[in-house]
C-alpha cells in the first residue's frame, strides 16, 4: 500500500498498514538518536498514538514519511527533554544532599573548635563568657555575682570574642 499520498477515509486498517511500514524507521530513528532501545519504543508508541488520536485529520497528509519523521523528531526532543530535567533534578538532588552532609559536617567541627577555644580561654575570662552566652546573663548580673566591675565584664567579653575570632578564623567561611 502506498501511503504517500492523501487518502479520503482514515480506518484502523490504514493505520495498521502505516505502522507496519514506519514503526521500523520511526523505531530505528528513535534509537539512534536516544541510545535507548526502550526509550524508542515509548516514541514509537506516542508517534501511532499520536497518529490514531489525529486520524480524522489525516486526510490532508501529502507525504506520510515527512509528517511521521516530524513526529519522532518532536517526540525525540521532548524525550531529551524530560531526560534533561530528569538529570537536573536528580543532580540539583545530589547537590543539596551533599550540601547538607558537608554543612552539618562543617557544624559539627565548628562547635567542636569553638568548644575547644572556650576551653583555653584563662578562668575569668571564660566564666564571664559562659554567663553571657550560655546563661544569657547582663553584664550587670555577671559584674554582681562575680563581684567585679561592669567595665571589667565588658573587658573579659570583647577579649574573649577576640579570642574566638583568632582562633576560628579558618572556619568562618562555614558560617557565612
Amino acid at each position: 500500500m502506498k501511503t504517500d499520498k492523501p487518502h479520503k477515509t482514515i480506518d484502523r486498517q490504514i493505520l495498521a498498514d502505516i505502522y507496519a511500514e514506519y514503526a521500523p524507521r520511526v523505531h530505528n530513528l528513535a534509537r539512534h538518536l536516544l541510545g535507548d532501545s526502550v526509550e524508542a519504543d515509548d516514541v514509537v508508541q506516542d508517534v501511532f498514538l499520536s497518529l490514531w488520536e489525529q486520524r480524522d485529520t489525516l486526510t490532508q497528509i501529502r507525504s506520510m514519511n515527512d509528517y511521521l519523521f516530524r513526529m519522532t523528531r518532536n517526540s525525540i526532543f521532548n524525550m531529551l527533554k524530560h531526560r534533561r530535567i530528569v538529570e537536573l533534578y536528580a543532580m540539583a538532588r545530589r547537590q543539596e544532599e551533599t550540601e547538607t552532609t558537608d554543612n552539618e559536617d562543617n557544624s559539627d567541627e565548628l562547635i567542636r573548635h569553638l568548644h575547644e577555644a572556650i576551653e583555653q580561654m584563662p578562668p575569668q575570662r571564660r566564666k564571664v563568657f559562659t554567663m553571657s552566652h550560655r546563661d544569657s546573663m547582663s553584664y550587670k548580673e555577671i559584674a554582681g555575682k562575680l563581684n567585679i566591675s561592669q567595665a571589667t565584664v565588658h573587658y573579659h567579653i570583647s577579649r574573649a570574642l577576640e579570642d574566638l575570632r583568632k582562633n576560628l578564623s579558618r572556619y568562618m567561611y562555614t558560617i557565612f
